[in-house]
């Protein structure tokens, strides 16, 4: 089952890109809808599930979702979050066509484990000139952020990462507006207002690497 914190055309196609290699039947769901999807399954018979998690970190979404899931008389396992799957950092790398020169801004969500990108922000910093974090609700926030650029005389381009895996409201509003600011603050800055899901590579190496582990 492909679990999901909001639903797309994106994470559709990597619902397709899923179903087209595995031969058993691949269920969606939202944390919304996961309680009935959940219900629907145990009602036709499913003893056994497998949850591949289409969520960065193991957070909110996974707990909540293991809280449902516990409610029902199935066997449960899972795959763990993107930022734990073992090549995750080299799929981000190609998304984004990281190259050495380049100076990367990762702009994320936000999530009560600060520590949560750090092995990827390591392997980033080890393939390109450097790599800063932002968080959109969290820390280090983009006032942290705007001082170390500072302190450090940053004068170059900035390649901002967004790690949206939907083009919704924080791609939309939440990214543009921190670009601005960086802008604002004379900073020039690079970026693709595109979630990942929406991207074919990121599509076929997150198959790829599921399907290894399964």
């Amino acid at each position: 089952m492909l679990l999901s914190h909001s639903n797309s055309d994106g994470v559709r196609q990597v619902l397709d890109a899923l179903q087209s290699t595995r031969k058993e039947l691949v269920f969606y769901t939202t944390l919304h809808t996961l309680a009935s999807v959940a219900s629907q399954l145990e009602a036709d018979g499913v003893t056994e599930l497998l949850v591949l998690p289409l969520v960065l970190t193991d957070g909110a979404v996974l707990r909540d979702a293991k809280r449902i899931l516990s409610q029902f008389s199935f066997h449960v396992e899972g795959l763990p979050a993107l930022l734990a799957l073992p090549d995750f950092s080299v799929i981000i790398r190609t998304c984004f066509s990281v190259q050495p020169n380049d100076s990367c801004l990762l702009l994320v969500h936000g999530t009560a484990n600060a520590q949560a990108y750090d092995p990827l922000c390591r392997s980033l910093a080890g393939c390109c000139k450097s790599v800063f974090l932002a968080s959109l609700h969290g820390e280090p926030d983009l006032d942290t952020v705007l001082s170390t650029l500072q302190s450090q005389g940053f004068a170059g381009t900035l390649r901002c990462l967004p790690l949206c895996l939907t083009a919704g409201h924080h791609m939309k509003v939440d990214v543009p507006a921190a670009v601005r600011r960086l802008q604002d603050a004379g900073y020039s800055v690079q970026w693709t207002p595109m979630g990942l899901c929406d991207d074919s590579t990121f599509r076929t190496e997150i198959t790829k690497q599921w399907n290894a582990m399964l």
